[in-house]
């Protein structure tokens, strides 16, 4: 074991907990909300919905797909402004996101 332990002798999971963990420090501020959500939404969906640039979206949310795949819940992460967008389009953002999923699962 060299050094103080870094990223190299941690295990995988330990590895992704702490990059999330160091990414939702940088990008989380003043200026962004969290809330709970359920189902499967789908990233490209939401940020096409509510306006938003994707690799903003994917700052803000490290791993949306897999873990809301994983869990069916995820701590969403948005600006304020988007947050009330995403909340006034929830229904429609579920709907294709149910719909993108039903179309990639038939190919």
């Amino acid at each position: 074991m060299e050094g103080e332990g870094g990223l190299t002798t941690s295990t995988k999971k330990e590895a992704e907990s702490l990059l999330l963990n160091n990414v939702t420090a940088a990008v989380t501020d003043a200026t962004s909300e969290v809330m709970q959500i359920n189902g499967r939404y789908n990233s490209l969906v939401i940020a096409q919905v509510i306006q938003m640039d994707i690799f903003q979206f994917n700052k803000l949310n490290p791993n949306f797909d897999k873990i809301i795949a994983e869990k069916s819940y995820y701590e969403l992460r948005l600006p304020s402004d988007k947050k009330l967008l995403f909340l006034a389009n929830k229904p429609k953002i579920l709907e294709q996101s149910i719909y993108l999923l039903l179309a990639s699962a038939s190919k």
